[in-house]
């Protein structure tokens, strides 16, 4: 589940560039880290995999992983602001937004996002993931963390 943390942190730092870029015409980096990644998006992914995952209906989990997305992006959205001081994303100039912390539009995307992470990507991952052997994966996992806290810690406390 690390490596799809990755990927899927990973994704969400390049759908967040690519809309930033349609939107305003430059480059911005998102997120609060210096890596290449947006967590936000690989913990909605392994929270969506974990809790709505065996969900065949693609319908019934595009609908529940769109709420439960929202859910989580604006209790995020609230913590980052609370805690942090920190106002990542606001949607105050999208239409049908609540307190400019979620939408609608985005909502629906993230639901789209979820549909092929979780129904594609997912299936793909785990083919790659059984492939190598699980001294590498436990060591890239670990070290993937420990990169990742280092580079948290080095972004809010330094």
């Amino acid at each position: 589940m690390g490596f799809e943390f990755l990927c899927w942190s990973f994704i969400g730092w390049l759908y967040e560039i690519t809309l930033t870029f349609i939107a305003y015409g430059r480059y911005e980096d998102r997120g609060m880290l210096h890596l290449p990644l947006c967590p936000i998006y690989g913990f909605c992914g392994l929270i969506v995999l974990l809790t709505l995952g065996k969900i065949e209906n693609k319908a019934l989990f595009f609908a529940a992983s769109t709420v439960l997305i929202t859910v989580i992006e604006y209790a995020v959205s609230y913590i980052l602001d609370k805690c942090f001081n920190l106002w990542l994303w606001d949607y105050f100039s999208w239409k049908f937004n609540l307190n400019g912390r979620v939408a609608l539009g985005s909502s629906l995307i993230f639901g789209v996002l979820a549909l092929l992470m979780i129904k594609v990507l997912h299936p793909l991952a785990n083919r790659i993931y059984d492939k190598l052997p699980e001294k590498v994966t436990a060591g890239a996992g670990i070290l993937s963390a420990a990169i990742i806290i280092f580079d948290f810690i080095n972004v809010t406390l330094l």
